[in-house]
């Protein structure tokens, strides 16, 4: 038997905090906005990057949640 399943074309969103604290608050913003069901928070990623002149590297959080794609320009803004 076939089920009717809908499936919503969502994105997965990925952003680095520097520490706990900006990953909870962040977290609690995406979640009373109604942007996402659920964030994770992990840690242990180191980011590299360009800057100053220079390769630099910083330990940091990564913030990760999916949501609904049709609400993605409401977390862009």
């Amino acid at each position: 038997m076939e089920s009717a399943s809908t499936t919503v074309p969502s994105i997965v969103v990925y952003v680095t905090v520097p520490n706990r604290e900006a990953g909870k608050k962040l977290a609690g913003s995406i979640i009373s906005e109604k942007l996402a069901a659920c964030v994770n928070i992990v840690p242990g990623v180191e980011s590299v990057y360009w800057w100053e002149g220079k390769v630099q590297s910083d330990a940091d959080r990564r913030v990760t949640h999916q949501q609904d794609k049709g609400i993605s320009s409401r977390f862009l803004n």
